[in-house]
């Protein structure tokens, strides 16, 4: 057991530069809780459930998850080995390394099949030629009992109506753009 600081305090030694890295970073600890909570629920997680969550980025809910799981039962896997390096530093500074999470931007560490996938506000950040690569790697890792849970962002009256990628941050894309991906890999497509 640790004696370092809850994920749901505020730490001192944790980088404001990881938090902006996600979101306003007043905001950080209040949103990692409250969906953190709400992917345990809809999962009904377990701490001895495997869990990969597909576009970890800095653990804006990971480090939660990797708390509340039993070692090693968490999977993170990212894009970006600059976010990896900065989610393998908050696990360090909230004493969780004991916890053995898998942190990764190599895909073929990801060499199993999970029953719980969480991609939590990752495919606003795709390219559209590149979305259908990204929604076959989550089905392929995505046991045939499993459920991934996915968010986007669908609110496209506030944003241009081309629904072209923009720049990072995010895009902003009709349900229906997702849900032809998703039926493309024969996934079922759930709101």
């Amino acid at each position: 057991m640790s004696t370092g600081n809850s994920c749901s305090q505020l730490h001192d030694n944790t980088s404001e530069k990881r938090k902006a890295m996600v979101c306003e970073p007043r905001h950080f600890h209040t949103a990692r809780q409250h969906v953190t909570e709400y992917a345990k629920q809809k999962f009904d997680l377990k701490p001895d459930d495997d869990i990969l969550d597909f576009g970890c980025g800095v653990l804006r809910i990971g480090l939660p998850l990797i708390e509340y799981l039993d070692s090693k039962r968490f999977y993170g896997y990212d894009v970006s080995e600059d976010r990896i390096a900065e989610a393998r530093k908050e696990v360090d500074d909230y004493n969780l390394g004991y916890k053995m999470p898998t942190l990764t931007s190599d895909w073929s560490q990801i060499n199993k099949q999970f029953k719980h996938i969480w991609s939590y506000q990752v495919l606003i950040h795709v390219p559209d030629d590149e979305l259908f690569k990204v929604i076959d790697r989550i089905k392929q890792a995505l046991a045939d009992d499993g459920v991934a849970l996915v968010s986007v962002n669908t609110d496209t009256k506030q944003f241009p109506k081309d629904l072209r990628w923009r720049e990072y941050p995010f895009v902003v894309r009709p349900l229906d753009f997702y849900k032809e991906d998703f039926d493309r890999v024969n996934l079922d497509f759930e709101m």
